[in-house]
């Protein structure tokens, strides 16, 4: 009896701890527009998933004139030029805001700016961290790209759905 109470527990201890992971310490918002534009643009929905967790941990964060904004941290040279070459007329930076939209726009540049159809992830991920300063040290491109790394394989484990 002692070893089928301490079996239910353990089982109740994963359980528990893959909901806790899978809800609290890798949240996915927004799956809806993550699905739609990661397969109209044909990037991994995971990468896409683990690039905002890492910019911003899934928070709608404000447009901030000259900070880097939205769910994907990109700053305004970046939103304009996206939103030029995207053809997205009477675009406002301010929009940026709107996780629709920055999804969008970073489904985007994924694949028209860091994809060279060579399918290498590191070179993917190494563009994307350039796209709003291009003098960060080599450390701090690798540190980034392994956590985005990290947080894919983590989005692999706790959500199966994507």
């Amino acid at each position: 009896m002692k070893k089928i109470i301490a079996l239910i527990v353990i089982a109740f201890i994963i359980v528990s701890g893959y909901i806790v992971s899978s809800n609290y310490i890798y949240p996915v918002k927004y799956q809806d527009s993550l699905k739609k534009y990661s397969k109209k643009y044909n990037i991994d929905v995971r990468l896409l998933a683990s690039i905002i967790y890492t910019e911003s941990g899934f928070r709608d964060l404000k447009y901030e004139k000259g900070k880097p904004s939205g769910l994907t941290q990109m700053k305004d040279k970046v939103i304009d030029n996206i939103a030029k070459e995207m053809g997205m007329k009477d675009f406002k930076i301010e929009q940026i805001e709107n996780p629709e939209i920055a999804i969008k726009m970073t489904s985007w540049y994924l694949k028209n700016k860091c994809d060279d159809n060579s399918k290498d992830l590191d070179k993917i991920i190494r563009k994307w961290a350039l796209r709003n300063r291009k003098n960060k040290s080599e450390e701090e491109i690798n540190s980034y790209i392994k956590m985005v790394k990290r947080t894919k394989g983590m989005y692999k484990i706790f959500h199966l759905s994507l």
